[in-house]
């Protein structure tokens, strides 16, 4: 049985070749007693992710602190931008859902954002791809399909041909409707589908007082659980406090726990999918993150199961939900809006969040999704004025609460259906 300190070669896994047969043979069977033992294993990573995971880390850093408006880009539940008592955190989903992310211009978060997706997204399905008959006894693609795993429902050019069909899809409907859409998954036939994973960088604030908690012993940012994806990439942490369970020890083992001279760690754990796939015999690895006695910076990536994404993100996402090319400090004011919406049967339905710089396009997607009523069968009515879709809500002088009122288009040379009062 491998060590719960052995070190897996992350490169060898990806570059198999017929000069290095006889060692990818010994990485990968290390790595899958590791998997099968315990859920987890550290491995050792190229520099280039390495430089790619720090700098986008402090891009984060400078996003936290001295972007103003960030508070616009929280998205319930989770995404986008979040803050706790502890943490400050930006996760998202990454292949094509990230092109459109754009953050302030002050910050170059937008940019390192999208190269280290794009890395994870091709370093994890390639790892997946090499290891999944061995390590998980079936194809990336039928693990894909299996478990419902975005990113994997693919393999090779499919893999490619997906992102790009369906980014070309949704650029077909921004252009169409004036906004960023994300279509649910079963609106589209099995061949558009969209790879990709779920991307979460995190700050421990970990003080001694004020909002964070106070670092000592016993204490911890997260509490000992396992994930539901298929495997989660620690690529980055720059404090001790990640912690991983051996079962058959009842040991916990951290980086800190490896020779000094092993600087380029990261770390792979199975999650449930992985538990199912395998009828049990890999074990989710069990991970906890106590604190540190200094704020700690990390980057993980997940190769997640559809069922963990809201349908809600997996629609629109909230990348591209405001249009951040503007100077920032116009934008600081802006707060979401509750619009209520009233349907000819007299049902008030509340549409959030709602932005002044939104098009009112916006409004009819959201109808649609909570009422199925489609944009072109349907009117708005606000004070007396049907609205138009290309304009912003901010021309039709909207507040928060303010009613519209739903009404049906009916075939030309017929009237409008009155408006339910």
């Amino acid at each position: 049985m491998a060590s719960p300190l052995s070190i897996v070669d992350l490169t060898v896994l990806l570059e198999k070749d017929d000069n290095n047969v006889e060692l990818f043979e010994q990485e990968l069977y290390k790595l899958k007693e590791s998997f099968d033992a315990r859920g987890w294993s550290f491995v050792r990573i190229t520099e280039n992710l390495l430089e790619q995971g720090a700098e986008t880390v402090d891009a984060a850093s400078i996003f936290f602190d001295e972007v103003s408006c960030k508070e616009q880009f929280k998205f319930p539940p989770g995404y986008g931008y979040c803050e706790t008592a502890d943490k400050r955190m930006f996760r998202l989903l990454t292949g094509t859902f990230c092109d459109g992310i754009s953050l302030p211009s002050q910050s170059s978060f937008s940019s390192h954002v999208r190269g280290l997706s794009a890395l994870l997204d091709s370093v994890c399905f390639e790892l997946v791809k090499s290891i999944a008959p061995t390590v998980f006894g079936a194809s990336a693609e039928e693990i894909g399909v299996d478990q419902n795993i975005p990113l994997l429902r693919f393999s090779g050019g499919k893999a490619k041909k997906a992102a790009e069909r369906g980014k070309k899809t949704l650029n077909s409907l921004t252009n169409r409707v004036g906004m960023k859409m994300y279509a649910p998954e079963d609106s589209f036939p099995p061949d558009i589908l969209i790879p990709y994973g779920m991307l979460d960088i995190v700050e421990y604030v970990n003080r001694d007082s004020g909002k964070g908690v106070k670092a000592g012993e016993g204490k911890y940012n997260v509490a000992a659980h396992g994930d539901p994806g298929l495997l989660a990439f620690s690529l980055l942490s720059t404090e001790p406090g990640l912690k991983l369970l051996d079962p058959e020890l009842d040991t916990w083992f951290g980086q800190e726990d490896l020779p000094k001279n092993e600087d380029k760690i990261g770390v792979f754990w199975c999650g449930n999918a992985a538990t199912e796939v395998t009828e049990g015999r890999i074990p989710a690895g069990i991970h906890q993150v106590l604190t540190s006695s200094r704020p700690r910076k990390t980057i993980w990536y997940e190769i997640c199961v559809a069922a963990q994404v809201p349908h809600s993100i997996r629609r629109h996402g909230f990348h591209n939900k405001h249009n951040f090319n503007e100077d920032p400090s116009s934008m600081q004011q802006a707060e979401a809006m509750t619009i209520s919406c009233k349907t000819l049967t007299g049902k008030s339905v509340n549409l959030y969040p709602v932005f002044p710089h939104d098009k009112v396009m916006k409004l009819f997607t959201l109808i649609q999704d909570l009422e199925g009523i489609p944009p072109d069968k349907n009117r708005m009515i606000f004070a007396g004025k049907i609205l138009e879709k290309e304009r912003l809500i901010q021309d039709y002088n909207f507040r928060d609460g303010s009613t519209i009122h739903c009404v049906l288009r009916l075939r030309a040379g017929q009237e409008e259906a009155k408006v339910w009062k």
